[in-house]
């Protein structure tokens, strides 16, 4: 794997340990919790993250066919941690098989049409990294609501 390619692998990796650590003893009611029903549950959320990575790294990138339906993640519930947890290894695993592949003359090869125009491979590979960093902060603060909702039901709130 190319040196910026690891580096940026083990930032994903990372990013999944902070998540599985939000979510590792946390039960399945409170990981499909929302704080108003427009909202994603961290179920959801850790969901559609790993099925976003796997789109990016994956597919767009690696070429391997994921069978994405974008709008499934956001149908989950009833997961338990260690599902959420499988679902992120899945995409880490996906994304190293992807990053394993790239060439140095792929960083270069436009792979898909961004906002902007036509982007190389650092393109979806940067929006992956990013989305995934983006939705930890979203999955922490859930988190953190959820422990506050649980805190002020149990009587321990501030006065």
């Amino acid at each position: 794997m190319l040196p910026a390619l690891r580096d940026l692998h083990a930032n994903l990796a990372w990013l999944h340990d902070q998540i599985k650590a939000i979510v590792s003893d946390l039960e399945p009611s409170q990981l499909d919790w929302k704080p108003a029903p427009a909202w994603n549950s961290i179920a959801q959320l850790v969901a559609h993250t790993a099925d976003s990575e796997r789109y990016w790294t994956g597919e767009v990138v690696g070429g391997e066919a994921t069978g994405r339906e974008r709008d499934a993640a956001f149908a989950v519930s009833r997961l338990d941690a260690a599902a959420l947890c499988d679902l992120l290894d899945d995409a880490l695993a996906v994304s190293e098989r992807a990053l394993e592949n790239v060439t140095p003359a792929d960083l270069d090869r436009d792979y898909t049409d961004g906002p902007g125009g036509p982007v190389t491979a650092m393109g979806p590979l940067a929006h992956a990294l990013e989305h995934t960093a983006i939705h930890t902060g979203h999955i922490e603060l859930m988190r953190d609501l959820l422990m506050e909702r649980d805190t002020e039901a149990s009587g321990g709130g501030a006065a």
